[in-house]
């Protein structure tokens, strides 16, 4: 049984933090799958590593009868489409059209305001 789990603090980044934060969800997820109603992850800044505690315990059980679940969302690029049977994805082309669609929009309120600004200031004048 594993209820005390360690993440070491070495590179000096945030990338510990990153792991730590991605365990603590894993084993959140362990147990959710697991009808674990009553669940406690917790996760500690002890100085030299993180600690994450789960209560209740992670067993060899628990593990062992889930099937297969995503952490992280699938991300579709132009040349990684979506696999047949995968339901959590981010979709990157089409969210950057839609950045690039805000940007546009964003520049013509800016020309816009600028435009009025410049109306007003000859009104003034």
């Amino acid at each position: 049984m594993y209820s005390v789990f360690k993440v070491k603090k070495q590179s000096g980044t945030y990338s510990e933090t990153l792991e730590a934060f991605g365990l603590m969800n894993l084993l959140n997820k362990i147990l959710s799958r697991n009808n674990e109603s009553f669940r406690n992850v917790t996760l500690e800044d002890k100085g030299l590593y993180y600690e994450i505690i789960s209560q209740p315990e992670i067993t060899q059980e628990m593990i062992g009868g889930l099937s297969y679940f995503p952490i992280l969302p699938f991300i579709i690029t132009l040349n990684n489409p979506l696999p047949n049977g995968v339901s959590v994805y981010f979709n990157y082309p089409a969210q950057k059209l839609l950045r690039e669609a805000r940007k546009k929009e964003y520049e013509e309120l800016n020309k816009l305001q600028e435009k009025v600004k410049r109306q007003r200031q000859r009104t003034l004048e």
